[in-house]
């Protein structure tokens, strides 16, 4: 029986035994001259090596861009007397890798972004380099030219009409969020315009797709209901873990008047977590073939650790309550490698590549929510209990309310009862975030019981 043994990014990541046998025997020392095998397997090394080197780079870099955001967002948006705003920082970056910032010749701390412009060059040019220039063609694509494709021919096959309509409907989904009970009442006409034109753009985007002779989003996808399932699950778990990381440097800075620096190292357990968490999941999956029970302990851990500092951080938080965060990354990495390997074992293998990027769309998506929500959240509650706490005789009372929702630094300056008040008001906010947290880690947890576990192989 003959195959065709050319590999690409529609074939299955698992073969069958039987053809894990041909493809041994069709390339075993005996079937060919010992120099040609050595030689393919000297280059084949080089350039699994090679592409992994991009990969790792790739992914360090872009996390290491991502933890300044993260430590800074506070700072960078009290420079603007908007810290209530800072979650639209992570919106901006997500959505435009804060390419072109409009603003950056007049930001006073500009030297945090000046980061970015070694680290995408950097990037830029090892993946030219690096990676191959051309690709096989999809065999799922019978009109197409046989031969290798390059990279320029490539990119006009972009689904561009897909990829616009997809970020207007998310973006047009968060400005409610950020605008409702903050800037302007749920009630507003505004609101309900956002969410009709989201509606619209939700439907425009459907029909691209279903035109899109190579669609960003195959809704073919989500016919599947363990694809479904995986997708909330991820958007969930990525949504409570990025309300964290947004939250845990601020409640530091407010709490005990520290600085970004040292708000930011409050994050790493929860990063060191998730690495440990990621290689115990690939190693536990690849000696069971279970994924299904990991999908529920890691999100079970996302919920105790949203409980932990529920209840535990009430300002002040010493060095080893601040460990709580641990079990939110551990949690969320034996979750994320799960549930990848999940969408691997339902979905048809011309599938896989297309929805492994959905996978990583979920990603996005869930941190923006998550982002969005938690700032909108946080500061709904603030400004509720300010008009509490500061009395109405108080000296400036607006404008004295209106400092302490955006500048970071005019409340680590405060002192007296006021600033207790203050900050248990925060406290009361940053609860408020756990509270949503929890709530969509348990809703994963018991989405993640309805998924049925298939085999690997």
């Amino acid at each position: 029986m003959q195959r065709n043994d050319a590999i690409d990014e529609r074939s299955p990541l698992l073969q069958s035994p039987d053809h894990v046998r041909e493809v041994d025997e069709a390339v075993s020392p005996a079937a060919r001259p010992p120099s040609q095998t050595e030689t393919e397997k000297t280059a084949s090394k080089k350039q699994i090596i090679s592409i992994l080197a991009v990969l790792l780079i790739g992914v360090f870099l872009s996390n290491a861009d991502s933890s300044i955001v993260f430590t800074t967002h506070a700072l960078i948006a009290s420079e603007f007397d908007d810290l209530s705003n800072s979650s639209w920082i992570f919106v901006s970056f997500g959505l435009a890798a804060t390419a072109a910032q409009p603003l950056a010749d007049i930001v006073p701390n500009c030297r945090t972004f000046l980061f970015q412009v070694p680290v995408m060059i950097i990037a830029s040019i090892l993946a030219w380099f690096l990676i191959p220039e051309f690709t096989q063609s999809s065999p799922a694509d019978d009109n197409a030219e046989p031969g290798p494709k390059s990279k320029r021919a490539i990119f006009w096959r972009l689904d561009f009409l897909g990829s616009f309509f997809l970020t207007c409907t998310i973006l047009l989904l968060m400005f409610p969020l950020e605008l409702g009970g903050q800037k302007i009442p749920w009630s507003h006409p505004l609101i309900f315009c956002l969410l009709a034109s989201a509606l619209v753009t939700g439907v425009l985007f459907i029909k691209a797709e279903k035109r899109a002779k190579e669609p960003v989003l195959p809704l073919e996808l989500f016919r599947e209901r363990d694809f479904v399932i995986s997708f909330l699950v991820m958007t969930m778990q990525l949504a409570a873990q990025a309300s964290m990381m947004f939250t845990v440097p601020l409640y530091f800075q407010i709490t005990d008047s520290v600085s970004s620096t040292k708000a930011g190292a409050h994050l790493l357990p929860a990063v060191v977590g998730n690495a440990i968490s990621q290689l115990i999941s690939g190693e536990f999956i690849g000696r069971t073939g279970k994924y299904k029970v990991l999908i529920t302990f890691g999100t079970t851990c996302t919920s105790i650790c949203y409980i932990l500092m529920l209840f535990r951080w009430k300002s002040h938080t010493n060095l080893w309550e601040s460990l709580y965060i641990i079990p939110g990354g551990f949690g969320t990495g034996i979750a994320a490698s799960a549930l990848f390997i999940a969408i691997t074992a339902c979905v048809e293998p011309s599938f896989v590549a297309i929805a492994s990027s959905t996978m990583y769309l979920s990603t996005s998506i869930g941190a923006l929510v998550g982002l969005a929500s938690s700032s909108a959240v946080l500061q709904t509650i603030v400004h509720r209990g300010l008009q509490t706490v500061v009395g109405s005789d108080f000296p400036n009372r607006e404008e004295f309310i209106r400092r302490c929702l955006q500048d970071i630094e005019f409340l680590q300056q405060l002192h007296g009862s006021i600033k207790d008040k203050i900050i248990d008001v925060y406290v009361l906010g940053f609860r408020g975030a756990y509270i949503m947290s929890l709530s969509l880690s348990a809703a994963g947890t018991l989405l993640g019981l309805f998924m049925r576990e298939r085999p690997l192989v």
